[in-house]
């Protein structure tokens, strides 16, 4: 009788809902209690899934983990992580996790793969497994989700391999009261500006040391911010360089080798600041990472004449020049794109083996999709000179007006015989090209690897082979009358850091592109795996030779949340890395030049002894790095890679220091206080707290 009366009741609460406006059913309603539904998570919205480094493999696919299949499950590469709302609804959690042996990946050693697993639960470890290897066998998986709102499944690198690291979660299933299941995009902070408004007095910006080759045409915007007009002095400069009084910029032909301590003096109507600059001279360029734009990432190949220029005077006109951003750099798709009637002329057959470059892509060129774009003309003149197609009608003149404003100019090529785009490279005429960039007036060179791997496809060359097509292209750039940097942009194949400066590299990318994956739901997972791969690479970093992790990618075009840009830039400032920002110039807001242009932020990045920072400390999702800055000073990170609030807390032991030391922030540009043993603060989701570390003197002690 009870139970036909319950029916009864509930058939009267459904013809109400019908009739009633506003008036639901309430899960626990709408489902008999025990109605138990087993969901797979590969059914879910994986769109919402953090993203993917290995371009092309579905994330909803077959798995296997030592040599076992299975037949449903995701993978995602760590750092990865999927938010799942359950609401309160969810009973269970199984999978079987473990390091996926599937994907096949010639460009990584997959030996080295090391993953930990994390299953969380409204802001907490429900569950966590082991280190994981490719030697592991799938663990499984049974948690107990009852009454969590939100799931987050959580993968984390554990070694520096990155790429590697594909994190399995097979037959990953929800076991819930019949809710269905949502995945969502994490919840997205307000985009806070941390930083205080910066004087409009006078302030010399780093850097404060630059270096160039004897004989050389010397250029050096001093990076003053602070109210125009703007008046500058300089005592000491050596013969041979002059400063413009109005535009602050050293020029003129750099002079003998040495040292020269110049003081500058910036003053505007509101007071002035003086500091030193070291301009040395010898044969170490780049003695600072260098700081700049290139359009990769905002233009593509759609990238024209018009654009740089444009970009040069956004540099200008948004004060990011103010602050030691320098380079407008242009990447590919300036050149002719081949059809397959381009012949090579230059003959190297000894250079061209093996078999003399895949007889020479397939011949000539197969590989490239389409024919030459109509009215482009020929990639090379007659006597083999690279040619720029009608969208960079004078590459001269456009160099001669970014230098104008103060700036440098960046071309690209590439050692293949095509580039990434499949635009002309430089396979065979690296001497031809280098003087003809020197010829236009470049300043830097973008030298990336697309292609030139096709002479071993699908087999990874030797180190040595490896280094042969750099070797060649800086023996013709130190040919050249000007300093022109010189980036490797070869993904960290080959362990590169260990031998990019022999072969004549300022600078050299240690891993895969950060924005070359659209899909997912932020660039952060690709960050910070490429961040904490770079643990362990500082004793191949310095003055000359920097670490290049790739660009920075915050602001309007990157779904890059205010905290996950925070810690980009604070990741990127600790490991000297080349500061490269690729966001649209002309979208430029006040957040995103507020995490560009913090001058205490930059100083880590462009101190002058050039130390590149360590992970101190790690616990989970907890990382603490830290650099010797030249002052005695320490800048410190402390980070939240974890998808819930947490504190990270640093022991003064764990940095090797004894007694009271006083912290900085320097995102907020104020001094916190003198803190005995250690310092601790809650870190929000992606977020970072930069500090800077000096010991306290008794006065301090007393305020």
């Amino acid at each position: 009788m009870m139970k036909h009366t319950s029916c009864i009741a509930r058939i009267i609460v459904l013809i109400l809902c019908m009739f009633t406006p506003g008036l639901a059913l309430s899960a626990d309603e709408t489902q008999p209690p025990g109605n138990k539904t087993v969901i797979p998570v590969s059914s879910l919205d994986l769109n919402q899934m953090s993203l993917t480094f290995i371009p092309g493999v579905p994330m909803k696919r077959p798995l296997r983990i030592q040599g076992q299949n299975f037949a449903d499950g995701i993978w995602m590469c760590a750092h990865g992580f999927l938010h799942i709302q359950l609401d309160g609804h969810g009973s269970k959690f199984t999978a079987k996790v473990g390091i996926d042996d599937s994907i096949p990946l010639h460009m990584t050693d997959m030996k080295q793969a090391a993953v930990v697993f994390y299953v969380q639960g409204d802001g907490r470890d429900l569950w966590k497994s082991p280190v994981m290897t490719p030697d592991s066998p799938p663990l499984p998986v049974s948690v107990d989700i009852s009454g969590i709102n939100k799931l987050v499944l959580l993968a984390l690198p554990i070694n520096r391999n990155y790429a590697a690291n594909i994190a399995d979660w097979a037959e990953a299933q929800l076991e819930t009261d019949g809710y269905q299941p949502k995945a969502v995009s994490p919840e997205r902070e307000a985009g806070e500006i941390l930083t205080p408004a910066p004087p409009q007095a006078p302030r010399i910006n780093a850097p404060r040391i630059y270096g160039a080759r004897p004989g050389h045409p010397f250029q050096f915007l001093l990076p003053v911010s602070g109210e125009r007009p703007m008046q500058y002095k300089a005592k000491g400069l050596p013969k041979g360089l002059a400063l413009d009084a109005a535009t602050g910029v050293i020029s003129g032909t750099a002079p003998k080798a040495g040292a020269y301590k110049v003081k500058i003096i910036a003053k505007n109507s509101l007071g002035k600041d003086s500091n030193t600059l070291r301009v040395v001279i010898g044969d170490t360029i780049s003695l600072t990472p260098p700081m700049g734009f290139n359009d990769w990432y905002s233009y593509g190949m759609e990238v024209n004449e018009d654009d740089m220029l444009n970009c040069a005077r956004a540099m200008i006109d948004s004060g990011m020049s103010q602050y030691g951003y320098s380079y407008i750099g242009i990447d590919d798709a300036w050149m002719v794109k081949p059809g397959q009637d381009y012949e090579v002329l230059a003959d190297d057959s000894h250079y061209a083996d093996p078999k003399t470059f895949k007889e020479m892509m397939n011949t000539t060129y197969k590989l490239v999709p389409g024919e030459a774009e109509p009215g482009h003309g020929k990639p090379r003149d007659e006597q083999g000179r690279i040619n720029s197609n009608p969208k960079f009608p004078d590459m001269k003149a456009m160099t001669d007006q970014i230098h104008a404003m103060g700036l440098k100019a960046g071309i690209y090529s590439s050692p293949g015989p095509i580039t990434c785009a499949g635009f002309v490279g430089s396979y065979l005429y690296e001497d031809q090209d280098a003087q003809r960039f020197a010829e236009w007036g470049f300043d830097l060179l973008k030298y990336d690897w697309c292609y030139y791997g096709w002479r071993w496809a699908p087999e990874l060359p030797s180190s040595d082979q490896m280094k042969e097509p750099f070797i060649r292209m800086n023996e013709a750039l130190k040919k050249q009358p000007r300093d022109i940097l010189f980036n490797l942009c070869q993904y960290g194949l080959g362990d590169i850091w260990e031998w990019g400066e022999p072969v004549g590299g300022h600078s050299w990318r240690t891993g895969n592109d950060i924005g070359a994956v659209i899909t997912g739901n932020s660039y952060y997972s690709n960050m910070v795996s490429v961040a904490l791969s770079e643990n362990g690479l500082d004793k191949w970093a310095g003055p000359g030779h920097w670490n290049d992790p790739d660009y920075l990618l915050i602001g309007k075009r990157f779904n890059v949340s205010p905290n996950e840009a925070y810690s980009y830039m604070s990741f990127w400032s600790l490991l000297c890395a080349p500061l490269i920002y690729s966001g649209r110039m002309d979208q430029l807001d006040e957040f995103t030049l507020n995490v560009l242009c913090n001058s205490e932020v930059l100083e880590v990045n462009q101190d002058p002894l050039g130390q590149q920072a360590k992970v101190i400390k790690r616990e989970d999702y907890r990382c603490v790095l830290a650099k010797d800055m030249e002052d005695g000073s320490t800048a410190v990170g402390l980070f939240n890679i974890g998808e819930f609030e947490t504190t990270v807390r640093i022991n003064w032991k764990d940095l090797g220091f004894k007694g009271p030391m006083k912290v900085r922030d320097l995102w907020r540009q104020q001094d916190l206080g003198v803190f005995e043993h250690e310092f601790e603060k809650t870190v929000p989701r992606h977020g970072v707290f930069l500090l800077r570390l000096s010991p306290a003197s008794s006065s301090d002690k007393k305020e």
